[in-house]
């Protein structure tokens, strides 16, 4: 049985396990993935489960402090992504500062086996500003399910901000693939 934001923060409150069971069930996935999807961690993938109970641990430390009205999966995120750039920095010198990983996280993602086509979208994708790259890999890295305001508070930035981007991005992916779609059907008329 899934319990709202405010139940789970009462539960934690009483220092009852099945608040911090019910955050990490509920919500844990959906973190960790975006974790993922914004931070390079493929050579400490253990990196990112710790950053997650680590984060879970603080909000049951902290939960009368938190919010119920608030987002409870953005407090959780926010907090996983501290805790995983804290863990990044502390890594041997091999590896990036946490403002590298930043910097990655609105980089477009590479392909194994580049096509033109792939080349050309990874072009496009560097294109977009570092704000519409991060709204559109939160997007993607979601399932394009993430509301709006649940975006926002993940990249501290307004909703209206986001919605705007989106449309943009949208309009701008549209118009490379029809873009793409025009220069396919150039290619089949030239080799006809």
């Amino acid at each position: 049985m899934a319990l709202d934001d405010a139940e789970i923060i009462e539960r934690m409150q009483r220092q009852d396990a099945a608040g911090l069971e019910a955050l990490l069930r509920q919500y844990g996935p959906g973190v960790k993935a975006w974790l993922g999807a914004t931070c390079d961690c493929k050579r400490d993938v253990h990196l990112l489960e710790d950053a997650v109970h680590d984060a879970a641990l603080i909000l049951r430390r902290v939960a009368d402090r938190l919010d119920p009205d608030r987002n409870l999966r953005a407090y959780f995120f926010t907090v996983a992504r501290r805790e995983l750039l804290h863990a990044l920095e502390a890594l041997p010198n091999e590896r990036t500062s946490a403002d590298d990983v930043l910097d990655a996280a609105v980089q477009p993602p590479t392909v194994s086996v580049p096509t033109p086509f792939t080349e050309r979208l990874a072009a496009y994708i560097e294109s977009l500003s570092p704000l519409e790259r991060a709204i559109l890999g939160a997007d993607a890295a979601s399932g394009f399910t993430a509301p709006a305001a649940e975006i926002a508070e993940y990249l501290e930035t307004s909703v209206s901000t986001v919605y705007s981007l989106r449309n943009r991005t949208k309009n701008k992916l549209a118009e490379f693939l029809d873009g793409e779609q025009q220069s396919d059907d150039d290619r089949a008329v030239g080799g006809a």
